[in-house]
């Protein structure tokens, strides 16, 4: 949990000082705006533990919302946008079906499964946007490509991770289920060092 509170901190700090040079691509400027939440809701959730289900479940649905909008600024392609959109609009009705029944906080874990299939699927998206691209593109300096592959890093180790955690819990293995579920903290604090390489991946052009 510290590990996870302190990278959310310092990805916050850098989203702040880094995405909004007038050199870096349009698209950084709004990640603050997702690291400032990011970093609220683990301070929320670490402070007041009677909000962790809520506040959890909250964020799930920001988090699908933000990231369909994010990866669909970094799209050249109509139809991918188009797809990032659908996403986003069926996602949200499916949270507001939970909601309606009274059982969306039960459902947590389901909608974080589901957001982690779609955006992995949007992260390929970018991904074959970029192999494609006839210009060709030097991956290194690229923003684009290292928050696309920090975004698909944490969310292809949260399915396992997840599904693991119920399995284990199924079984009578809370403990175990718990430990699986920390690796998520971890690959938070990988996906922080991978977002901060894309923030600061470009360097200020020469005059």
């Amino acid at each position: 949990m510290y590990s996870m509170i302190g990278s959310s901190i310092v990805l916050a700090v850098f989203s702040v000082l880094y995405c909004w040079r007038r050199y870096n691509p349009r698209y950084l400027r709004s990640f603050p705006v997702f690291t400032l939440v990011n970093m609220s809701e683990n301070l929320l959730a670490w402070f007041v533990r009677t909000l962790i289900a809520p506040a959890e479940n909250i964020y799930t649905l920001f988090e699908m919302v933000y990231f369909c909008y994010f990866l669909g600024t970094m799209m050249a392609s109509k139809r991918s946008r188009y797809i990032m959109g659908v996403f986003a609009v069926v996602y949200t009705g499916g949270y507001l079906f939970f909601l309606i029944r009274g059982n969306v906080l039960r459902a947590t874990g389901f909608l974080v499964i589901v957001e982690a299939f779609l955006l992995c699927i949007g992260c390929l998206l970018y991904f074959r946007e970029l192999m494609l691209d006839p210009a060709g593109v030097d991956l290194s300096r690229n923003p684009g490509f290292w928050m696309t592959t920090g975004t698909i890093f944490y969310f292809a180790i949260s399915i396992p991770a997840i599904f693991l955690d119920v399995w284990y819990s199924y079984k009578g293995h809370r403990d175990y289920g718990t430990a699986i579920w920390s690796i998520n903290n971890y690959a938070q604090v990988i996906s922080a060092a991978l977002y901060i390489k894309g923030m600061t991946c470009l360097k200020k052009p020469s005059s």
